[in-house]
């Protein structure tokens, strides 16, 4: 297995202001991440229009689809067992009265490292969206702008309670 740091994108260069004049040509992902995968159901329709909406501008294609759907099913699951949890507690008593860790919480636990992953190769943590830094540069002349008009443009967080309200992981 290869050692050492993985390779930035070119994108990412471009958007930190580190990039050489002559990078490798790289492979770049084809098409759109408009329409979620049909097996969704509605739950993960609507973390799916979130992410969507909220990814890190110019950086997800269609080829990114299938990561992009292993997080949003993720992130569902994710709440779906904590809510589980919270209903039953974090620990469940068998017939014979031994106690052991609901399951719930288990599958909590892998989806919280899933999404973890997930969030850092896909640039959806602040560790990650910092490396995309605020340069004025634009990726290869196919953004509509800088990166501080693009962000200009998006509309504000709203509050808490909104966030919550739109949030699958809440209750409803």
């Amino acid at each position: 297995m290869k050692r050492g740091p993985k390779p930035m994108p070119r994108a990412l260069k471009v958007l930190r202001g580190t990039s050489k004049k002559k990078l490798p040509v790289e492979p770049e992902g084809r098409g759109d991440l408009w329409d979620p995968p049909s097996y969704f159901d509605a739950a993960q329709k609507k973390e799916w229009s979130r992410v969507i909406e909220n990814a890190p501008y110019g950086i997800l294609t269609g080829t990114d689809r299938d990561a992009v759907a292993a997080y949003v099913v993720a992130v569902v699951e994710y709440a779906k067992a904590v809510r589980a949890v919270r209903k039953d507690g974090q620990l469940m008593t068998a017939k014979n009265g031994t106690p052991f860790q609901n399951p719930s919480l288990g599958i909590a636990n892998r989806q919280a490292l899933l999404i973890s992953r997930l969030c850092a190769s896909l640039g959806f943590n602040p560790t990650s969206r910092a490396s995309l830094g605020t340069s004025e540069s634009s990726f290869n002349g196919s953004a509509p702008g800088s990166l501080a008009d693009f962000t200009a443009k998006r509309p504000k967080p709203g509050s808490l309670a909104e966030y919550e309200a739109e949030r699958p992981d809440f209750d409803n």
